[in-house]
């Protein structure tokens, strides 16, 4: 009994479940309105287990032991940011606090993080020309930009353009971005002037040449020796706040040795408390229009490579503890959070890897421990601001490449190379142009971008189209293998075996006339998309195997791999049947998948193709029918070299 694809089971207008071999029909459940809308607050969903002592216990340890990164990270990336050092701290106060309580991820520490405090830099010394209330009232407008767009993708749940930023293009960048970051810390690792150039290389190449006529003694030891402590103490307790205790042991003895007095930077003075709520002061004229337009393609870079750090840093966590990550969700969390940043004098902040596993490791189990880290950071705005006046400007430098060691990893790259040379050649481009085009970094993000979107164009254009043999045991094979009458090679290299003829079935040796090719039949696998792009690759695949096949009377194609299609793809298959009807060759589908099914029955393609193309639930069933149309037992007719198909194709 033959079992077909019946379009005209199928309703445009209904879901898809599977139900045996047929496709039966399920209702579209949709979520109440305000149901969807309260999902939106996030906090709703955890409140409730604090009632328990052992969690708010745990979180309040998690939280202030991440304070305890939080407090000299923030002044860091802030300076990385060229922005005062406590613009860091006030970016790590409200803003954490909104991130937690309208983000989806439970363990992701939100704030300042080093990249996006470098494109931040990046964009403030193109912009700022070194005012430093100019610098602060766009870095403020740029964060309000960054949480305009991320609430904006959360809203129309645009979390999945995030992926458009492939990993070798954020591996390059990364990479990239970390040498720089690096580089970027050392004036102040040595004591020596920046350069002043506006190419960035140019300008780590001034400030070298400074190192051995400018070096400051005192600061190159407070930053060699800093970064040399935190290492070992990162390395042989872990557990420790080795970074809070290298900075308090560096206050100490800057203030012991009078290290500003001897010509050494320090962080100075740090106003206590938060600033008015609302954008600095600044002069209307300076900010326009041409100004905001300049700061869009660095807000929406900044968002997605924020977005992409924050995503992937919340779905480690949500592996590791079980929990489901929306990344729409965090979406609107991060977009609250940039706003609420830009309105207390921050900046642009992200999900930070390094404070987020910092945070799980401390046994933190709801948002309450980022709320609480917040807290702390609030309270030594207020309190003990004063105590930071002697911090060494090396010591932060210290601090920030600390953070960018982890950031270097080229065996990603390698490993694209292994995989593809071309997605290999993706990162190196992303990586050299990044670093070639220094300050202005996101045009690295966008190049990269770019390369990827025309590798995959390329891609889909060429899907793999894999050619077919049937024996007459019923056996597929790769059509590039021996064939006619020669026995086909070891069994690894058999596709499918469906069935026989005869009752050999299980015949470890058959006989050699059994697995001979049937060359009236050409069989063919489609794997891909069958969309505009690819359509012509699908039609020349089928002339190639004709071409291979000239006694064929019959084409299967093998349908199941064929994810998505269009109006194009359809009418790629539509005529493909209609012009090898005309040349006598029946044209059979098996395996289409529901998704395929729909668009077909919305086509109409069963009325509008006829008996031209005919399908099936599987190849098994279809070369039952091919069977019975004609066995395999039948001699093949012998081919004329001059005759055209019509000579030697019999009409179905």
């Amino acid at each position: 009994m033959n079992r077909h694809c019946r379009l005209d089971q199928f309703r445009p207008t209904l879901k898809w479940g599977n139900m045996g071999t047929s496709f039966a029909i399920v209702s579209i459940e949709r979520r109440p309105i305000v149901s969807r809308y309260l999902g939106w607050i996030s906090f709703l969903g955890w409140m409730h287990e604090l009632k328990s002592r052992a969690v708010w216990r745990a979180d309040v340890l998690a939280g202030v032991t991440v304070a305890l990164v939080l407090v000299p990270q923030a002044m860091a990336y802030a300076q990385l940011a060229n922005l005062p050092p406590q613009v860091g701290l006030y970016a790590a106060t409200l803003p954490v606090i909104l991130a937690a309580l309208f983000g989806s991820s439970r363990q992701l520490a939100t704030g300042p993080v080093a990249i996006t405090s470098i494109m931040v830099g990046s964009v403030l010394a193109a912009h700022a020309g070194g005012d430093v209330k100019l610098a602060i009232t766009l870095a403020a407008i740029l964060a309000i930009m960054t949480g305009i767009i991320r609430i904006t993708m959360s809203i129309f749940r645009l979390g999945v353009l995030v992926n458009f930023i492939s990993h070798p293009v954020m591996v390059g960048f990364t990479n990239a971005a970390a040498i720089m970051i690096a580089l970027s810390q050392i004036d102040k690792i040595f004591g020596i002037p920046r350069g002043q150039s506006e190419f960035f290389l140019r300008s780590v190449f001034e400030t070298l040449s400074g190192i051995p006529t400018h070096t400051h003694p005192l600061t190159f030891a407070f930053g060699a020796t800093s970064l040399i402590l935190m290492l070992a103490l990162k390395r042989a307790a872990p557990r420790m706040p080795g970074v809070l205790i290298v900075v308090a042991a560096s206050i100490a003895v800057a203030y012991a040795i009078g290290f500003q007095q001897r010509g050494g930077k320090v962080v100075g003075s740090i106003p206590p408390g938060l600033p008015e709520f609302g954008l600095p002061e600044v002069a209307t004229s300076t900010i326009n229009s041409t100004t905001l337009l300049a700061l869009l393609i660095p807000a929406c870079a900044i968002t997605f490579l924020g977005a992409m750090e924050a995503f992937a840093t919340g779905k480690a966590m949500a592996i590791r503890t079980r929990q489901r990550l929306d990344t729409n969700q965090e979406l609107l969390g991060q977009g609250i959070a940039n706003i609420a940043s830009g309105f207390v004098g921050g900046y642009p902040v992200s999900g930070s890897f390094s404070r987020s596993a910092v945070n799980l490791a401390s046994g933190a189990r709801t948002p309450l421990a980022s709320i609480v880290s917040a807290v702390l950071v609030l309270i030594t705005l207020f309190a003990f601001t004063p105590l930071l006046y002697h911090l060494p400007d090396a010591v932060l430098a210290a601090i920030i490449i600390l953070a960018v060691i982890g950031l270097f990893r080229f065996s990603p790259m390698i490993d694209a190379f292994r995989v593809h040379s071309a997605d290999g050649a993706v990162g190196i481009a992303t990586f050299i142009i990044t670093l070639l085009t220094a300050p202005r970094i996101e045009i690295g993000v966008l190049t990269g971008v770019i390369l990827s979107a025309v590798l995959y164009l390329l891609r889909t254009m060429r899907p793999t189209v894999r050619r077919l043999a049937l024996h007459r045991d019923g056996t597929l094979v790769h059509i590039d293998q021996p064939t006619d009458d020669q026995e086909t090679p070891p069994s690894n290299t058999t596709i499918n075996a469906h069935f026989s003829n005869n009752n050999n079935n299980n015949n470890n040796n058959p006989a050699p006339e059994a697995r001979q090719v049937r060359d009236d039949v050409a069989v063919m696998r489609y794997e891909g998309s069958l969309f505009f792009l690819s359509a012509a690759s699908f039609e020349d695949g089928v002339a190639e195997l004709l071409s291979d096949r000239p006694r064929a009377r019959f084409l299967l194609l093998d349908a199941e791999r064929i994810n998505r299609t269009d109006l194009s793809g359809i009418e790629a298959l539509l005529e493909t049947g209609k012009t090898l009807k005309a040349s006598g060759v029946q044209f059979l589908i098996a395996g289409v998948n529901p998704t395929l099914c729909k668009q077909l029955s919305e086509f109409r393609f069963d009325r509008k193709a006829g008996d031209a193309v005919r399908f099936f639930n599987d190849e098994l069933h279809a070369i039952q029918w091919i069977n019975a149309q004609a066995p395999a037992t039948t001699p093949t007719h012998p081919r004329n070299a001059a005759a055209g198909m019509d000579d030697w194709c019999w009409q179905i």
